[in-house]
Formats: C-alpha cells, sequence, structure tokens
C-alpha cells in the first residue's frame, strides 16, 4: 500500500500512487539506487542493558540492527544474521541490466526502509490477443528483519487480462528464497532465475492456447493449473 512507502524511484509511467522519483528508462544501477532512497547500510551494533548498579552489561549473541544514516532500528539479530545491503540488493540486478537482457524499472524502501525492494522489465514479452500484452519482470525482495527472507522471484503482469490466464499466470512463477543466516548465495539465485525467459515461453504457449479456448475459470484450472502444480 502506498502508505508503506519509505522512498522510491520508477522508469516510465507514473506510479498509480503518485509516489516516487522518475529516471530515466536506462537508468544504471548506480543512479536507481541513489534515486531510490537506497544508498544507506545497516550495521549490527552490541546489544547493551543497564544494570540496577550502573553498569553496562552487553548481551552475549545478541545485536540491534540499525540503519547508518538516520540511527534507525529494524530488528534485533544474533551473530549469525547477514543483513543484505540495498546496494547489494538492486546490485543483484546489475548483470541482466548491463547485458541488456532487463531494464530497472522501480525500486525502493516499504515500512520505514524494513524491505527493500528492486524490479527490472525483462526483454521479453508477448501479445496473447490484440492490446492483450504480457510481460516479464524479475523481482528481488530483501527484508531488514529477523524471520523472513530475501526472495528473488520471476514474475508476468498482463496490462489487460482475462481471470482464467491471470490464474494459469500466477501458478507458475520461479523464485529463490534464502534466510540471512549465510551470505547471499549470489550464484544459487542466478541458477534458478536463469530460468526465466524459458519460463516466459512456457508461459506464451500456455496462454495463447487457452485463448483459443472456451473454458470456464473451473476448466482452466483443471486443464492447465493443476497440472503444473
Amino acid at each position: 500500500m502506498s502508505h508503506e512507502v519509505e522512498t522510491m524511484a520508477y522508469a516510465g509511467e507514473l506510479p498509480w500512487h503518485g509516489l516516487g522519483a522518475r529516471v530515466d528508462e536506462d537508468v544504471s544501477v548506480k543512479k536507481m539506487l541513489e534515486a531510490a532512497g537506497l544508498n544507506w547500510r545497516v550495521s549490527k551494533l552490541p546489544l547493551q542493558t543497564e544494570l540496577p548498579s550502573g553498569e553496562m552489561m552487553t548481551i552475549q549473541n545478541k545485536f540491534a540492527l540499525v540503519r547508518d544514516t538516520d540511527d534507525r532500528f529494524f530488528s534485533v539479530c544474533s551473530e549469525a544474521w547477514t543483513p543484505l545491503q540495498p546496494e547489494d540488493t538492486i546490485g543483484f540486478m546489475r548483470e541482466y541490466v548491463e547485458a541488456g537482457g532487463a531494464k530497472l524499472e522501480t525500486a525502493g524502501s516499504l515500512r520505514g526502509g524494513r524491505t527493500v525492494w528492486g524490479l527490472a522489465k525483462l526483454d521479453h514479452s508477448f501479445s496473447v490477443k490484440k492490446d492483450d500484452v504480457v510481460e516479464g519482470y524479475l523481482l528481488i525482495t530483501s527484508p531488514m528483519e529477523v524471520g523472513r527472507s530475501t526472495q528473488v522471484r520471476t514474475t508476468t503482469v498482463r496490462v489487460v487480462c482475462a481471470n482464467t490466464l491471470a490464474m494459469a499466470e500466477s501458478a507458475s512463477e520461479f523464485h529463490y528464497s534464502q534466510n540471512h543466516l549465510t551470505e547471499f548465495d549470489v550464484s544459487a539465485a542466478k541458477e534458478k532465475i536463469g530460468e526465466a525467459h524459458e519460463h516466459l515461453v512456457q508461459a506464451e504457449k500456455r496462454f495463447k492456447t487457452i485463448a483459443k479456448l472456451k473454458l470456464s475459470i473451473e476448466d482452466a484450472i483443471r486443464e492447465v493449473i493443476v497440472p503444473v502444480i
């Protein structure tokens, strides 16, 4: 929801909520990071408490996750918890953007910085029918809270969509999820998301097949969605 947006930048059309700084459609990762207000880092600071005697005691294996620019507190974490910095979150898109296979579309932070996201449009789209366009996207979300995982996924957005096709689409996303107890495994994420274009090729075939048929929602679920689950 719009009230949860802290900062963001966008390329192309103005978002429905009218928020964010506009950038060129060929924006670089670095420029997007700056425009989206994500040029900050978080640090793990030792957690302390004041004893009745007035002395300060450090709590073992407990740290405060704090944003460096304004000392905003995000979460209490353990020594093993490893944050993914905003620079690295958006930087995950760099290889795709620089290779010409994607263009950054939006990036920003939600809930006071507790979630950082980046969205890139993949260089793959197709039309099911006239004025019915499917666009492919790569989305990464990284939380600054214990108990939530970094996720990278491909997704599709239909400019004009029918319910049956939207259902088929929602059942066919590729995604990679990793907790914060180890360094973010870029190679593993890229290997999984490397299937994005193949996913879109298969989605195109599936959507066009459905479009040729006169299926009810129930038929679409039974014939198309259920077999791929």
